[in-house]
């Protein structure tokens, strides 16, 4: 009997559902491109309360999916659906099971224009204990969505600027593309050595002889310089002749 309740209250949210993925959701990403970005541009001398501050500015690992957008007023008419549609299914599983499930309103995201787009975002809470820079988010721009954690990152994003890659396939590409990726592992590893520099900073273990750590770090950063001979990898697939095509690269540079 219960399932009969909540299947005749149900059905008709997983009807708009449908629809609204179908008539909306789809339609407003038919352009077909999507990316995963990682950056580390962001900087923090302490990302969380939970962490001893930092002697210099640690950069923080941003990642974001991003999409292109084909009707961005579209997307948001789908993403005021959704919205209704999860409240009202918050709505009817507190009424059929009202100690289970409590009374819940689903707060709107905040939002800020910017010249680039606008970024919908939630604060965390204060408690969370978390730089301010941190909050989850969503950037939409005329032909853009970008989702990370960071807002700062999400209009980077919006931004309308070629890719400034100066060596390898990616580079050289001057026809469409099915597939590119890029990675600028010399800066990955930059990024890396400041949290590694951080780690021995804060390495308060009891009966840790000096010396040890500092040949520690000595070897660490060693690695990492040796790393750094490989600059970057890049790679491109495209169609020609009915076949997929990929060239890629490895950029090493003797680092002496």
């Amino acid at each position: 009997k219960m399932y009969e309740k909540l299947r005749t209250d149900l059905l008709p949210l997983v009807v708009r559902l449908d629809a609204a993925i179908k008539s909306m959701w789809i339609p407003a990403f038919k352009d077909g491109q999507n990316a995963v970005v990682l950056d580390a541009k962001l900087t923090s001398v302490k990302w969380s309360e939970l962490l001893p501050p930092s002697t210099k500015p640690l950069p923080l690992p941003e990642v974001a999916l991003v999409s292109g957008v084909s009707d961005a007023a579209l997307l948001k008419q789908a993403g005021g659906e959704f919205f209704d549609i999860v409240q009202k299914t918050a709505d009817v599983l507190n009424t059929h099971f009202p100690e289970a499930v409590p009374k819940t309103e689903i707060p709107l995201p905040k939002l800020r224009e910017f010249p680039e787009g606008t970024i919908y975002f939630y604060s965390p809470p204060t408690e969370a204990g978390v730089d301010p820079q941190i909050a989850p988010n969503a950037g939409l721009s005329k032909d853009t969505l970008a989702l990370s954690y960071a807002p700062k990152f999400s209009l980077r994003l919006l931004q309308n600027k070629p890719l400034e890659i100066k060596e390898g396939p990616l580079a050289r590409a001057n026809q469409p593309l099915a597939v590119a990726w890029h990675v600028d592992v010399a800066g990955f590893t930059d990024a890396l050595g400041v949290w590694a520099d951080y780690g021995f900073d804060n390495d308060s273990e009891e009966g840790v002889d000096a010396a040890e750590v500092k040949h520690a770090r000595e070897r660490m950063q060693g690695s990492l310089e040796f790393l750094k001979c490989l600059r970057g990898i890049s790679s491109v697939s495209y169609i020609e002749g009915g076949a997929l095509v990929t060239h890629s690269e490895w950029n090493v540079v003797d680092q002496k």
